[in-house]
């Protein structure tokens, strides 16, 4: 079935969403069906992932950040912009390029991930919108250390350069008590309402059932977002949990003339 996107005049819509890897497929694409969405920026996709979205109309860009084994198989896993239109983009690696891209080791991150981000742009009834999406690394506690400090500033130094843009995906950064939440904000405005305490999924994350952190992941760990800059403005932003371990963050985006 190909969805029929909405995007009407300098209107848009976009879903940003974490799907870890493959084991919400079932949710993930009812879900995508469903929402009829013009954008969707993805983290943490199989690149395998894009069949089924260009099954629905959907072309594709994508990022590996890491090879993984899944159900025995070594598998590109990255991020992902999936666009109803056509569109141009560039991929910038801000902290290993994509030659590094390596079997990832949970014990030693920072060697084993690349981080990239995908810049995209389309152009609809000469109107131009400019998206981009990325996935940036965690840390013990949510607070921020030195490594995701340094990625940060590189990251926002090279994304800057580029023209004004929408900038969604999983930033790992709570907003409340990680300091490089205030530092995006300094570039971009955060339009996730300010009622929505957390982007984790209880139900649904592996940690959901853990005694151990329950209280401060589930309550206070805000780390998904849809960041605008002028003349982009969002409405009717929203969560949605019950579809992967992180909700997916639903967005409206108009631009001023």
């Amino acid at each position: 079935m190909l969805l029929i996107g909405i995007l009407k005049g300098n209107m848009l819509k976009i879903i940003t969403l974490n799907i870890e890897t493959s084991k919400h497929y079932a949710t993930v694409l009812p879900f995508l069906d469903k929402e009829d969405t013009d954008i969707v920026c993805l983290q943490e996709v199989p690149e395998s992932f894009a069949v089924e979205l260009n099954k629905r109309g959907y072309l594709i860009v994508y990022a590996p950040m890491l090879l993984k084994n899944i159900n025995n198989t070594i598998t590109n896993v990255g991020i992902m912009i999936a666009s109803k239109y056509p569109l141009t983009h560039k991929v910038v690696y801000y902290h290993q390029n994509e030659a590094s891209v390596t079997l990832h080791n949970s014990g030693d991150s920072v060697e084993t991930l690349s981080l990239p981000y995908i810049f995209a742009s389309i152009e609809i009834d000469g109107i131009p919108f400019s998206i981009a999406t990325t996935h940036m690394i965690d840390t013990d506690d949510g607070r921020e250390d030195q490594i995701q400090i340094q990625i940060t500033e590189k990251f926002l130094s090279l994304i800057n350069k580029e023209n004004a843009h929408i900038l969604c995906g999983d930033f790992n950064m709570p907003r409340g008590f990680n300091a490089l939440y205030n530092e995006m904000l300094k570039y971009y405005t955060d339009t996730v309402p300010a009622h929505y305490k957390s982007s984790l999924d209880k139900n649904i994350h592996r940690l959901g059932s853990s005694t151990n952190l329950n209280a401060p992941m589930f309550e206070s760990y805000m780390i998904d977002y849809v960041f605008t800059q002028p003349p982009y403005v969002a409405s009717d932003v929203r969560l949605q949990f019950g579809v992967s371990d992180h909700a997916a963050v639903i967005a409206t985006l108009t631009k001023s003339e």
